[in-house]
């Protein structure tokens, strides 16, 4: 048996790899090259990857989320402040706009 994510650490972390932390995970399936992995602790489905595009790309998404206050039903979040939500969303915009531009 190999780890292929996951610290051992019990937390919730988005990341690539053994960056990556997990509450509780539950189960496991794959598409693909992709691997999912829910999260009973958390309330989450998270997808494992290599492609470091998507990983930017669904981190900024969740920025998003965040500075709108998009979030599941009855899932603790933390309010943010205008201030904080501007900011993130100058944080999306600036990503958006580098990738577009590297994409020219």
């Amino acid at each position: 048996m190999k780890v292929i994510v996951g610290t051992g650490e019990e937390s919730n972390k988005s990341g690539s790899g053994s960056h990556s932390i997990f509450g509780q995970p539950v189960g496991i399936c794959t598409e693909g090259a992709g691997i999912f992995v829910t999260d009973g602790q958390i309330g989450t489905i998270k997808l494992v990857t290599n492609l470091k595009g998507t990983i930017e790309f669904l981190e900024n998404l969740g920025k998003m989320y965040r500075a709108f206050s998009v979030h599941h039903k009855y899932q603790q979040h933390k309010n943010c402040t205008l201030k904080e939500a501007h900011q993130m969303v100058k944080a999306v915009s600036s990503y958006y706009n580098g990738t577009v531009e590297n994409m020219k």
